[in-house]
């Protein structure tokens, strides 16, 4: 009697060959969602043109370079952030050039001699460098 209630075959074959090929549809699909995980996106050109008004911007509010430089880093840091995304704020800068030595230069050129005398113009050029970063990342 218990040999009339259980079936005496398996599974039929197309679902077995079903199966096998979902479960090779989904690895292809997590091998691919991993590897766009891995990719920096793209900035739009307004996006571009957004954070370099915001490098106007912080240059542009203080009459005193010190300030301005220090507002020209925390720009850089925030832009940082969203490109990289790792918050910058609580990094050193010898950490971030473990994977952006030329932002990272930018940002010491601009936080080491916050307390020393600093010359306008070279403010100026400094953001003028970080533009071109920001378009060029």
């Amino acid at each position: 009697m218990a040999d009339s209630l259980a079936t005496p075959f398996g599974p039929p074959p197309l679902f077995l060959i079903i199966a096998i090929g979902l479960l090779i549809i989904l690895a292809l699909w997590l091998g691919w969602r991993i590897s766009k995980l891995r990719e920096q996106p793209h900035l739009t050109p307004v996006r571009i043109r957004t954070w370099q008004a915001k490098i106007d911007d912080a240059i542009s509010h203080s009459d005193d370079p010190r300030v301005a430089a220090l507002a020209l880093a925390k720009v850089l840091r925030d832009y940082g952030t969203e490109r990289w995304g790792v918050p910058m704020a609580s990094m050193t800068v010898s950490e971030i050039e473990a994977g952006r030595e030329a932002f990272a230069r930018l940002l010491r050129q601009l936080e080491e001699p916050s307390f020393s005398p600093f010359i306008s113009g070279e403010v100026e050029r400094i953001a003028d460098e970080a533009k071109g970063a920001v378009g060029s990342w």
